[in-house]
């Protein structure tokens, strides 16, 4: 099965997801909930400042433990501020891999569970 095709299940299996409408509650998505309140606290991209020390507008509020449909999870877990773009290309691809593809200033990926790690 190629890339491509793995993202396209994923993506349905996400939308079939009972869990998405959350996302549209009023404590997620009003003035005073959860995801403003995120923002606020965290207003530039968590991927680009730690990564490549870069300042970016955050426009989307991620999981960093992806919920799964996790009621507890959803509204008590960890979140990170990021930008369109690192949230639907990078972490996207990091939970469908199982790891991170950042690499630190020597060139050696950062993520313990990058397969470089385990040679």
């Amino acid at each position: 099965m190629s890339k491509l095709e793995r993202g396209r299940r994923a993506d349905a299996k996400r939308k079939a997801n009972p869990a998405r409408a959350w996302y549209k509650l009023k404590a997620w998505c009003g003035p005073a909930g959860r995801r403003m309140t995120q923002l606020r606290a965290e207003p530039t991209c968590r991927f680009h400042r730690l990564e490549l020390g870069a300042i970016v507008p955050a426009t989307t509020v991620d999981h960093v433990i992806p919920h799964r449909g996790d009621e507890d999870l959803f509204w008590r877990g960890e979140l990170q501020s990021l930008c369109g773009p690192c949230h639907d290309r990078h972490k996207q691809r990091e939970e469908l891999e199982g790891f991170s593809r950042g690499v630190g200033e020597d060139g050696f990926p950062t993520d313990p569970r990058h397969p470089f790690r385990s040679a």
